[in-house]
């Protein structure tokens, strides 16, 4: 089966939107422990690539038994972990962290604790190459990916509004999962700009989006009542990803 995300990280994967981005990435990448999937995590801080948040996460894949496709999303953003000594460590929130985003958890029977944080520039963009977030179809008979398309936008994460037209469909990494309908529709949240999208299975053309009160990074669910088809996906968010949290539940009616 193919990989659906890079297996390792190098100073020569190091990405920036400036010549300038891009040098601070790779001198932090060459401060740290790197290279294949599955590098043992280090005092020095080891990247992982995939990340402790994937490729592919807890929210996994949607099927069709009738096309033997199957559709994923993965994250695409490497993460450094680094083993900190208990003493000089707690679970929560690590004050030494170079990252907002930076946890640190316990180590059962170990005298370590770990941080986990996503491996971004000084200017606080990924140190990868975009898309930082991907939907897949895989044709499982044929081991073949069938598209590929970049997952969420990132507009609403910009500090400011640009001035001029710019593609920012650069994905952006999230949790969650798809539902694929025998229609051939594949929704899914997932992302952080609070989008709730339709994918076309076919060609992961976007055939219909909707904001959302808060980032769906939940498995949407679907029914039936009064002969009507509905789709419903909570609307929560994720405190990890630092997204919009709230307590909806969006339900939408499919048009005949």
């Amino acid at each position: 089966m193919p990989t659906l995300a890079p297996q390792g990280f190098s100073p020569d994967d190091a990405w920036g939107f400036t010549f300038i981005d891009k040098w601070l990435c790779k001198n932090r990448v060459e401060e740290l422990t790197y290279g294949p999937i599955y590098t043992p995590v280090s005092e020095k801080g080891t990247i992982f690539s995939p990340s402790a948040g994937g490729g592919p996460n807890w929210g996994g894949a949607s099927y069709d038994p009738q096309s033997h496709v199957m559709v994923v999303p993965t994250n695409r953003v490497p993460m450094v972990l680094t083993l900190i000594p208990a003493e000089e460590g707690k679970s929560g929130d690590y004050p030494g962290a170079e990252s907002l985003m930076a946890m640190t958890f316990p180590l059962t029977g170990s005298p370590y604790h770990y941080r986990v944080e996503p491996l971004l520039s000084p200017l606080g963009s990924p140190c990868s190459a975009p898309p930082w977030a991907a939907l897949t179809a895989v044709d499982l008979k044929k081991g073949e990916i069938l598209w590929e398309v970049p997952l969420g936008s990132i507009d609403k994460m910009l500090p400011v509004s640009l001035p001029w037209e710019v593609d920012l469909s650069l994905g952006t990494p999230g949790a969650g999962g798809p539902l694929l309908t025998a229609g051939g529709l594949v929704f899914i949240g997932y992302t952080l700009d609070d989008r709730f999208r339709a994918f076309d299975v076919s060609t992961g053309e976007v055939l219909w989006q909707a904001d959302l009160p808060a980032a769906g990074t939940a498995v949407p669910v679907t029914y039936e009542a009064g002969g009507e088809q509905y789709i419903v996906i909570p609307a929560g968010g994720h405190s990890m990803y630092q997204s919009t949290l709230g307590d909806s539940v969006m339900a939408y009616k499919l048009k005949r």
